[in-house]
């Protein structure tokens, strides 16, 4: 009897285990095929979103690339604008520098001329009078304070003419612009 009831037991047992890994099969089975409806749901969800986006991308890279051609373009041309205003600001700047500078000098020549001919022009046109040892070491001295006094005249009226040009030229710029 003990024999039938391990007999029976054992019977049981495989029984039991059969059931249970059919069991065991079927929930397998099961987890499968919801993993594959999930992949499926997930691939047609990101389908249909490449779908939707994709055009949208490409709409807004185009109008981007369009934008960024036409301030590259807007750019480039304030750029050589820039340019052809500067070349013609230096131009002018050196030919009227190189001009104040040789008014400068041709003034300062004729004005240190015209100080040394009334200073010693006396002593030049009357021969018959030699100047005392005191006139002729004050006359050099003479020359070059009044020589001093009119490059220091000159100096402030450039500096006041210089400071109304470039307010004249901030006014003009601020009504260009």
């Amino acid at each position: 009897m003990v024999e039938t009831a391990i007999l029976v037991s054992n019977a049981i047992m495989v029984g039991l285990m059969l059931g249970f890994g059919v069991w065991i099969r079927h929930i397998v089975n099961q987890q499968l095929r919801l993993k594959d409806t999930t992949i499926q749901s997930k691939d047609a969800e990101i389908s249909r979103l490449k779908g939707e986006t994709a055009p949208n991308i490409a709409k807004a890279y185009g109008e981007m690339v369009k934008h960024a051609d036409k301030m590259t373009e807007r750019f480039n041309q304030l750029q050589k604008e820039l340019e052809e205003k500067a070349k013609g600001n230096e131009t002018r700047d050196r030919i009227m520098g190189m001009i104040d500078e040789q008014a400068g000098e041709a003034s300062g020549l004729y004005h240190a001329n015209q100080i040394l001919i009334e200073l010693v022009g006396e002593h030049l046109t009357n021969p018959k009078r030699e100047p005392t040892i005191l006139e002729a070491i004050s006359v050099p001295q003479e020359a070059s304070n009044r020589i001093v006094q009119l490059y220091n005249q000159r100096i402030d009226f450039l500096l006041k003419a210089k400071n109304k040009m470039k307010e004249l030229i901030a006014t003009r710029e601020e009504k260009e612009s």
